[in-house]
């Protein structure tokens, strides 16, 4: 008898803690605005936001004011080649001519004006330089943009990705793509094409998070030692190393994270210095640059950004909905809408969110039933009390009869 309550006693006290715990377990919120019509509309990432969440946006939930939950999207998941605004250009010639360099030409037919193409490359985590040229006949060719820096990119997701190859506005007939492979092989490029419509999404394809100081230590084994703090553990996918002397200079720098190696780059005089990582978040990580034998290089500044990214949803008219992050213990989401993201078109309306707080503790409750805010701990401590009282009992019994 006596177990068979203690076994009742447990049913009622797991709802109530399980009903307790459940609403405490996302740590922050924000309210989203609302829509005046049915549609797919997109939250764009901010620096901040990004410091709320992981980085596979794993905890990042929405709910609408019933507490249902509303299916999501990352903008990165929709394919950029979109069939309503983007045109494949047809690619003249790919091929490797001296020094191992690559020659791409590509017909832009008809002549359109454009400040952008996009190539799809098989995925290669490896630097280039590229110098883009414009011709209206393939034979007297003029200069577009020179020392466009191709980094590495760390795709997980995908075997292939598109490049975006921005430029000064242009019409020519053909543009010639020559990339720098040194003794290296070369990339694999299979396509090529641009927008025939200004996307305000793919304008820029990082987000600058905000500069923090950086503490810097010239140590005797001929290593600078760089810590940056960043204000937030915002998301950092992209580093900007911001050297200001001297003159010549070639060095090896390495990233870590967490006492991590992330990544390995080259710096000389004569390239760009933004370090294309694997996504983390952080408040602090670390550059590490070799002198060798030579002095300490002239730093100006560390700057860091993050992937350019959204959150997509279909939402309705007349129903308030709420964005809920910071979740330890919870996991990627598994949407149907995952399946039909080809139907999302790429330019859809963007919303805002307001200030984002942390979650009440005290929420208040309507005044129904037994399990209201104000009776949920006295309840619990004369249910303890109840199973501590037959849980002695028991082994009381138990003593007697041995």
């Amino acid at each position: 008898m006596t177990r068979k309550f203690r076994n009742s006693i447990c049913w009622v006290i797991l709802p109530v803690i399980s009903v307790h715990l459940q609403g405490q377990s996302f740590k922050y919120e924000a309210k989203i605005d609302p829509v005046s019509k049915a549609g797919f509309y997109a939250i764009y990432m901010t620096p901040a936001l990004s410091s709320y969440v992981r980085t596979d946006f794993s905890d990042l939930r929405i709910n609408d004011e019933k507490n249902n939950p509303v299916p999501w999207i990352l903008g990165s998941n929709i394919p950029a080649s979109n069939p309503d605004i983007f045109r494949p250009l047809k690619i003249i010639t790919n091929e490797i001519i001296d020094s191992g360099r690559t020659l791409l030409i590509i017909e832009n037919e008809p002549a359109a004006q454009t400040d952008a193409i996009y190539l799809r490359i098989k995925n290669a985590a490896v630097s280039r330089t590229i110098n883009l040229s414009g011709s209206e006949d393939m034979h007297k060719w003029f200069s577009i943009e020179e020392n466009i820096s191709l980094e590495k990119r760390f795709i997980k997701d995908k075997d292939s990705y598109l490049e975006k190859i921005s430029f000064p506005l242009s019409s020519y007939r053909y543009f010639r793509i020559i990339i720098y492979n040194g003794k290296n092989d070369p990339l694999n490029i299979t396509e090529a094409g641009h927008n025939t419509k200004r996307d305000p999404v793919s304008a820029s394809l990082f987000i600058e998070n905000p500069d923090g100081p950086y503490l810097r230590n010239d140590s005797s084994d001929h290593i600078s030692y760089l810590t940056i703090l960043n204000p937030r553990a915002y998301h950092i996918s992209r580093v900007g190393l911001h050297i200001k002397g001297p003159k010549f200079f070639h060095r090896h720098v390495d990233l870590f994270h967490e006492q991590q190696l992330e990544g390995s780059f080259l710096i000389s005089s004569d390239s760009a210095f933004n370090f294309f990582v694997p996504v983390f978040n952080d408040s602090s990580f670390q550059l590490r640059i070799y002198n060798e034998d030579n002095p300490p290089l002239g730093i100006a500044g560390v700057t860091t950004a993050q992937n350019a990214e959204r959150i997509i949803a279909w939402l309705e008219p007349g129903i308030h909905y709420q964005m809920k992050m910071k979740n330890e213990k919870t996991e990627s989401p598994h949407y149907d809408l995952l399946n039909f993201k080809d139907s999302i078109p790429l330019i859809i309306p963007a919303l805002t969110i307001s200030v984002i707080e942390p979650v009440a503790i005290n929420n208040p409750a309507p005044d129904k039933g037994f399990f209201k805010k104000n009776w949920l701990w006295p309840v619990m401590i004369i249910v303890l009390l109840v199973l501590t009282f037959f849980t002695a009992r028991l082994v009381r019994e138990i003593q007697n009869r041995t």
